[in-house]
């Protein structure tokens, strides 16, 4: 008795701290509380984050002892393992809340380290989840409720889980914001995840018991051998804030300073061969195309025309086939002669079997844990491998593609499937082992922009976001934009630029695709092609066609024109942002003129309606109203609501202003 006693005691005393602690949360208690046995928990408003821990490789530290520090602004918990120790600094800086992490003594690193794991969420509603890159899926959902289960004796999955990357939001019902970001991504893939554990009670599982939402978030170490005992991992912020837009714009303002994302090109306006030509395309027609062009009047206003796949097998990027018989130094001096920037698609990871790299240098190519090649597509012509950027060779070899490229006079640049060079180390043969993928694929983006210059336009599609910052001037947001309606194509194209505006024009140009101008070729109506260009051009980002201009009607020309961007990064406003409405609406501001834009789209396959509060939209008493388009103004009268109706797919636009002044004869969308 008199041994146990005291730990009895001890026992209890550690329960009464744990409890207290919890109280404080529970009554409002902002920022970090530390426990003694290791968790800790994070509270801003009405969002808790309870009962953490980190984690090492999917499970929770055990650590042989432990330490804790307490300080003003949060404290300090050093994790002594069997094989090092894991130490977490929990503070608040200027930017907000902060978890910083430092393993020390590994030999070789975990392969996921999750800083905060086991999260319980409390006070949340809603999240915000971002996608991998390139198509999402992104946006503000709301946090599943449990379904009412049915007089069925069978499994039923009610249980959930989400990944999200780059930037991730808990979201209260009163607006209150709780984001997740890392600041640094050269080294390892940041990943938060959300999701539930669920227990039921009573026959066939008929009533809930539980249900509690957890959070994790941490990074992929890939289980590399470590070069030095001590490493020190991203710091994971955390900016807390009412209004969720607000929160997450400041968020990525503060990804794009620290990772010294300078003042961005102008907004990119431009001609893109692939959504009419595919693979098809070939110098007598672009030759053709520019020489009609310059018979235009006005012309087509765009910075640059871009050579998209085709003109090679991929990997032999610098020996042309005989679409373009002068090669490519032809086709960049006739696009440099008619005044435009000449542009190449480039797929950097990507090898065809028909290309001199397979058949001479197979040791270029990476390899899985067998040894054998790892193919990404197989196809009836061609099966297409990825290129190892840690072979020295076909490093160099790339390296010399982009020099050559911009020696040939290529200033804009579109580089393709950037995601087949992020594959995890552990699960495949490096021909120079011990990196992360990310740092194998930031030795290639840090070798691309110092080839092409900065003063080069680099555009990244199917890529990554986190490892792109800093690099690229736009990033493609959306999947493929097709030739008719569907969700998977120009639904998915809405979605994502709604859920990425609060990053447009921060860390880059949100690309959403191609948008079309003719009407062959075509299963688009004329109605949905105004509706994708309109919102394309009223966004803010980038803006391109493949659409051949000498093809196109008078209104056709006179709808680009209307779409032409400024020099200034002008990004549109989306009223009522959060969970995703069928019922887009737009708005944009001319201060020049004390006049608003709103577009309203209806991108679902039904009629919707609505009625509009104009005078809230605007923030003016008075609002007068105009029908406006391409060489088209309307008064409307002066009118505080508006009762709209959208059959599927159509758009209206209107232009309002407090006075009775019509939009400038010859303005355009972006105040031009």
């Amino acid at each position: 008795m008199k041994i146990k006693t005291p730990f009895f005691l001890l026992l209890i005393l550690l329960f009464l701290i744990r409890s207290c602690s919890s109280v404080e949360i529970e009554q409002g208690r902002e920022g970090w509380t530390i426990y003694e046995d290791g968790t800790f928990s994070l509270a801003s408003g009405e969002l808790r984050l309870t009962d953490c821990y980190p984690s090492m490789d999917g499970a929770p530290l055990h650590p042989l002892l432990l330490s804790t520090k307490r300080t003003a602004g949060g404290g300090r918990i050093v994790y002594q393992l069997d094989r090092g120790n894991i130490t977490l600094e929990l503070g608040k800086d200027s930017t907000g809340y902060f978890v910083a992490t430092e393993i020390k003594g590994f030999e070789t690193a975990p392969d996921w380290l999750l800083p905060i794991a086991g999260g319980e969420v409390k006070g949340a509603d809603r999240f915000y989840k971002q996608g991998f890159g390139f198509g999402g899926a992104s946006g503000v959902y709301p946090i599943p409720e449990p379904r009412m289960r049915i007089e069925s004796a069978r499994l039923k999955e009610n249980v959930w889980s989400y990944d999200s990357y780059l930037f991730t939001a808990l979201i209260s019902p009163s607006e209150h914001a709780m984001v997740f970001s890392a600041f640094d991504h050269n080294h390892y893939q940041h990943r938060s995840t959300l999701y539930n554990r669920q227990h039921r009670i009573g026959l066939i599982d008929r009533h809930m018991d539980t249900d509690q939402v957890f959070f994790e978030t941490g990074f992929a170490m890939e289980e590399v051998v470590l070069d030095q005992k001590r490493k020190v991992l991203p710091v994971i912020h955390i900016k807390t804030g009412d209004q969720p837009y607000e929160v997450l714009h400041a968020m990525a303002e503060e990804v794009a300073v620290s990772n010294d994302v300078g003042d961005l090109k102008p907004p990119r306006y431009y001609y893109c061969s692939w959504y009419e030509f595919n693979k098809e395309f070939r110098f007598s027609i672009l030759d053709g195309m520019l020489d009609s062009i310059e018979r235009l009047n006005p012309g087509p206003g765009i910075q640059a025309v871009q050579i998209d796949d085709g003109y090679s097998w991929y990997g032999d990027w610098l020996n042309t086939n005989e679409r373009w018989p002068g090669g490519l130094e032809a086709a960049a001096k006739r696009i440099q002669e008619a005044g435009y920037s000449p542009g190449i698609w480039v797929g950097p990871f990507m090898v065809s079997s028909n290309s001199f790299i397979y058949k001479e240098h197979k040791d270029w190519l990476l390899k899985d844990m067998n040894g054998d090649l790892v193919p990404e597509w197989q196809k009836p012509e061609e099966e297409v491998y990825i290129l190892d950027a840690s072979h020295p060779g076909g490093f160099a070899y790339l390296r010399k593609v982009f020099r050559t490229l911009k020696e040939l006079g290529f200033t804009t640049f579109k580089t393709d499937f950037m995601d087949w060079g992020l594959q995890d180390s552990k699960k495949v043969q490096r021909y120079t082992p011990g990196k992360t993928s990310v740092q194998y694929f930031i030795d290639v983006v840090e070798m691309i922009r110092e080839e092409i210059g900065e003063e080069s336009y680099w555009l990244g599609c199917i890529s990554p976001f986190q490892q792109m910052i800093g690099y690229v001037d736009g990033i493609r947001v959306s999947n493929d934009v097709h030739y008719n309606w569907s969700r998977e194509g120009v639904g998915n194209m809405f979605r994502e630029m709604y859920a990425g505006q609060f990053f447009n024009n921060v860390l880059w140009q949100n690309d959403p695709d191609v948008l079309y101008l003719r009407d062959y070729t075509m299963e688009l109506t004329e109605e949905e092609r105004i509706s994708i260009a309109l919102y394309d051009g009223i966004m803010g980002g980038v803006v391109n066609t493949s659409c051949r201009f000498h093809t196109l009607s008078e209104a056709q020309l006179e709808l680009w024109h209307f779409l032409e961007p400024g020099e200034d990064h002008v990004v549109a406003e989306l009223p009522g942002w959060g969970v995703y409405d069928d019922f887009v609406k737009v708005l944009r501001s001319y201060p020049e003129e004390s006049a608003k834009a709103l577009l309203l789209v209806n991108t679902s396959d039904e009629t919707m309606e609505r009625d509009l509060d104009l005078s809230g939209l605007a923030g003016w008493g008075d609002i007068h109203v105009y029908e406006w388009g391409p060489g088209k103004s309307v008064y409307l009268g002066n009118l505080k609501e508006l009762e709209v109706e959208l059959a599927p797919h159509v758009n209206r636009l209107l232009y309002m202003t407090p006075e009775e002044t019509p939009p400038p004869v010859g303005m355009g969308l972006n105040g031009n």
